[in-house]
């Protein structure tokens, strides 16, 4: 996915057509891996987590989806880490509104 994410932005000329600027291109690609995430991946879709009633179902499905909620977790999780937030230096508010559109 993250790769796909890159040919999006580079094929259709998303920054440089002013449809996003760099740091919003740079937000997306994360938002593209966070999707593709493996840290801690169950083997299993959505469906089986909501029909099943897993734990990761009641913790993630009442905001939508079940695993995209768990992958945009993981990431939060990482991102807080010490050396890990590549955002540490952007504005605050700028980054909530980033944080908002992906978990839009």
């Amino acid at each position: 996915m993250a790769h796909f994410g890159n040919l999006l932005i580079q094929n259709l000329n998303f920054i440089n057509e002013n449809y996003m600027t760099h740091l919003e291109a740079l937000v997306f690609l994360v938002s593209y891996l966070c999707h593709d995430i493996d840290i801690d991946h169950r083997g299993s879709n959505n469906a089986f987590q909501t029909k099943r009633s897993t734990i990761l179902a009641s913790l993630c499905s009442s905001e939508g989806s079940v695993m995209e909620r768990h992958h945009f977790a993981q990431t939060m999780c990482i991102l807080n880490k010490e050396g890990c937030n590549i955002f540490e230096n952007v504005n605050s508010d700028y980054f909530s509104i980033c944080v908002e559109i992906n978990v839009g």
